[in-house]
């Protein structure tokens, strides 16, 4: 014979990312396909590492492709005084001479 009890199962809740928004166009930040590789990452990690902790505070801004072009490395560019330098994945860094960023 089978008996039946009732049981309570505890549901984990946790937060993850929604979404991300640009922080200086406050546009979403999303993919434009399956293929699409764009990431910009503006940070810091401050502080200190010990080889049981991290204790590193990190310094970020979320940023779309668009301003990161537009906005970020012009002023970046500005400051330094100097061109940035261009990498490709696949073939490595890349003469500025001959090939440039896209203003678009």
């Amino acid at each position: 014979m089978m008996f039946k009890k009732t049981v309570e199962r505890v549901i984990e809740k946790h937060e993850e990312i929604s979404r991300t928004v640009c922080d200086f166009c406050n546009e979403d930040i999303t993919p434009n396909g399956a293929c699409d590789g764009n990431e910009v990452n503006i940070e810091a990690k401050l502080g200190d590492v010990y080889a049981d902790a991290d204790t590193r505070v990190v310094e970020l801004f979320d940023c779309c492709p668009g301003c990161w072009r537009k906005k970020v490395l012009p002023a970046l560019e500005t400051l330094s005084g100097r061109r940035c330098v261009l990498y490709h994945m696949m073939w490595g860094r890349l003469d500025s001479e001959t090939t440039k960023t896209e203003t678009t």
